[in-house]
């Protein structure tokens, strides 16, 4: 959403007298971390797969690795958000007042559900496009 809100709105950007590289590369480096934090899971998947099967690494347990989920999950959210408030606070020096900032993070968090919804209808479409491939003989 604070992509959205800075590359959609021409106004928003003219008033923060961006231009768009400086947008496209708060969003690369905004978006490492949950990356990062991507593999770090696949590392911990595998490791409780492994631990089923090998005997030293048997004390990895399903709710550690639930929690560990829930705890970086956590801490995306609050890394997206710092790292968006300090590039437009300290970075590119927009001088919003505290409740744009609170309502930009509002709208922010509004992206997850409104994301999802998004996804599941694609998912809806991916659905039917395969129903009617199978009806067609394709």
């Amino acid at each position: 959403m604070w992509f959205i809100m800075f590359c959609i709105f021409p106004v928003t950007r003219g008033r923060a007298k961006l231009r768009l590289i400086h947008v496209w590369r708060a969003v690369v480096v905004g978006g490492l971390l949950p990356f990062l934090a991507i593999e770090f899971g696949r590392v911990l998947d595998a490791s409780v797969f492994i631990g089923e099967y090998w005997a030293p690494m048997n004390g990895i347990n399903m709710a550690a690795v639930s929690a560990s989920f829930l705890f970086a999950g956590f801490g995306l959210i609050v890394w997206i958000q710092w790292f968006w408030i300090s590039a437009v606070r300290v970075g590119w020096k927009v001088q919003a007042r505290w409740y744009e900032m609170v309502l930009v993070m509002l709208a922010s968090f509004m992206g997850l559900p409104i994301g999802g919804g998004v996804i599941y209808l694609f998912s809806l479409v991916s659905s039917a496009i395969s129903a009617f491939a199978v009806w067609v003989g394709i």
